[in-house]
């Protein structure tokens, strides 16, 4: 009887243990699906368009814009009998990506065009780096990546831009400001370069919006080349004023200290 006892005591608890360790499992696998969709409800980004700044960028689940671009884009594909540039149309576009979650996720935003048959997509990919400028080491954000796709009869052609080829890039809590026409470079092995073109002004915020401005490069030295010229134009005409004016005084200095001179003048007024 005592044996029984015994034996229905470790049936029982054996299976309150299997019991609670099922609740348990249950429990977390419960809790892991919840993360995960508030963990993808967060990270979820809404793509947006303002037509009248040529702006296009995400917002985060709160509404705020988590990735910023402004500026237009044309195209220049050399396999084409146009060599010209052709605008891509941000307005007809639909827009994709992902915002960065923290300082070391990378952002990435994509534009995609359907016509007909053929679709174009052009693709653009951020992160951050640590940069070392004058020997001090700063955090910044880069454009690492430009892609331009085309696909036509299902088969579909990448174009993409080399590692070396940073075009914007800015301290991360600053914003890309460029006044200046931009170019990148896309390649492919087998096909002629497609060139993207960014007409001024360019405003890129790939890390959320920002107040401070960061000027680029070519933006810089052309401003610093224009008030060198404005200043040297100014001083040329300082000089050449005070030229002119010596030249009166000298002339006038001349005519009267010479009698010679003096009596040449004053028989041509009589």
């Amino acid at each position: 009887m005592v044996n029984n006892t015994l034996a229905y005591r470790q049936i029982y608890t054996l299976t309150v243990v299997r019991d609670f360790l099922s609740s348990a499992l249950l429990l977390a696998a419960l809790l892991g699906d919840f993360v995960s969709a508030e963990h993808s409800k967060a990270s979820k980004a809404t793509p947006f368009f303002l037509e009248e700044t040529h702006e296009i960028g995400l917002k985060n689940k709160d509404g705020i814009p988590c990735l910023s671009l402004a500026f237009r884009a044309e195209i220049v594909n050399y396999n084409t009998d146009l060599n010209h540039s052709m605008p891509f149309d941000f307005t007809a576009a639909d827009l994709k990506g992902n915002c960065a979650e923290d300082l070391k996720r990378n952002a990435y935003i994509s534009a995609t065009i359907k016509h007909n048959n053929l679709t174009k997509r052009l693709q653009f990919y951020f992160h951050t780096k640590n940069i070392y400028i004058k020997q001090y080491e700063e955090l910044r954000w880069q454009m690492r990546k430009v892609i331009y796709s085309e696909t036509s009869d299902g088969e579909t052609i990448y174009f993409e831009s080399r590692n070396a080829s940073i075009v914007m890039s800015a301290p991360l809590n600053q914003k890309f400001v460029c006044r200046d026409k931009l170019n990148v470079t896309l390649f492919n092995p087998v096909y002629k370069d497609v060139v993207i073109v960014f007409p001024p002004e360019i405003v890129a915020q790939p890390y959320g919006l920002k107040s401070n401005l960061f000027i680029c490069e070519r933006t810089r030295k052309r401003s610093l080349r224009e008030s060198f010229n404005t200043k040297t134009t100014i001083f040329s005409g300082v000089v050449l004023a005070l030229s002119s004016i010596a030249m009166i005084v000298w002339h006038s200095v001349r005519r009267h200290m010479m009698p010679d001179r003096k009596q040449e003048y004053l028989n041509i007024n009589e």
